[in-house]
């Protein structure tokens, strides 16, 4: 006898014996459907073999319009491994979108399993970018960890953008490598990752602006000066401006400090002050 039941009707009864192995405390019934109807929603993205921006899209604003009750559904998702990668890796995302630092452990533990049988890229990129989400010491902890264990230098950078991302400041002495990169190839990461780690990283920056290596020197002036913009550095770049040798990086402190100062007194002081100066030296 033929099933007279549709394909929605079991995804439904699905939902509902998730519902009641993990019940969600503190949800009304009324919204008990659109949680259902969420948990379809994302079902149906992890089974596609393209993408959908539309349906993520739709997927993130719910999500983050009541968080908690999805989280704990999802939660039982992510230790079926035995799922494929796209599944496992798209329920990790709709976990990091949860922000539940209840999922850290659980994330970090099939980070874990994924990375030691080399199984997806995909997952694990997905692991790192919802714990970078999720926020924390011990996703900090744990991405930090994760860097030193990669060689590679696009995945390094990718993990050091989500540690920007969370603005966890012990990763900054690691953004050395960055910051030694050539300005005129690779600036764009510095502006990156500085730029999401924001005021946190400005005492690690000055105290490179007299650093030995050129590029040091050159993409730690350009971030603070006309990235940051950071007040804290106008005195500093001043300084380094009379031991600095190289052209280019003077004329990137001068202009810098055009960004960051409404002083314009200052300006025209230290302008008139580095004129006299070239005179003096017969430069220019």
């Amino acid at each position: 006898m033929p099933c007279r039941f549709g394909r929605s009707f079991w995804a439904t009864l699905g939902i509902l014996s998730l519902l009641l192995v993990y019940p969600i405390s503190g949800v009304r019934a009324q919204d008990r459907v659109k949680i259902e109807m969420l948990m379809t929603e994302i079902d149906r993205y992890a089974k596609m073999e393209g993408d959908s921006p539309s349906l993520a899209e739709s997927i993130r604003d719910k999500i983050e319009e009541n968080p908690a009750p999805i989280a704990r559904l999802l939660l039982p998702r992510i230790k079926q491994t035995e799922l494929g990668e796209r599944r496992l890796a798209i329920y990790v995302w709709a976990l990091g979108l949860a922000k539940d630092a209840m999922a850290v452990d659980d994330i970090i533990s099939l980070a874990k399993s994924n990375k030691s049988g080399a199984k997806s890229d995909l997952v694990q990129i997905s692991c790192f970018k919802a714990l970078a989400a999720i926020g924390g010491q011990k996703p900090g902890e744990f991405l930090l960890s994760s860097l030193d264990d990669t060689p590679d230098e696009t995945s390094r950078f990718g993990i050091l953008n989500l540690l920007g991302q969370m603005q966890y400041e012990p990763a900054l002495p690691k953004t050395i490598e960055l910051l030694k990169k050539d300005p005129r190839t690779f600036s764009w990461q510095s502006m990156l990752v500085f730029g999401k780690m924001g005021d946190k990283a400005v005492p690690f920056l000055l105290g490179k602006i007299g650093d030995q290596d050129l590029n040091v020197r050159g993409n730690t002036i350009y971030i603070l000066g006309q990235w940051l913009i950071a007040p804290e550095a106008t005195q500093p770049l001043q300084n380094q401006f009379w031991k600095e040798s190289e052209l280019d990086i003077r004329g990137l402190i001068l202009s810098s400090l055009e960004w960051m100062t409404g002083d314009l007194l200052m300006i025209k002081e230290f302008s008139e002050g580095v004129i006299a100066k070239e005179k003096k030296e017969g430069i220019g």
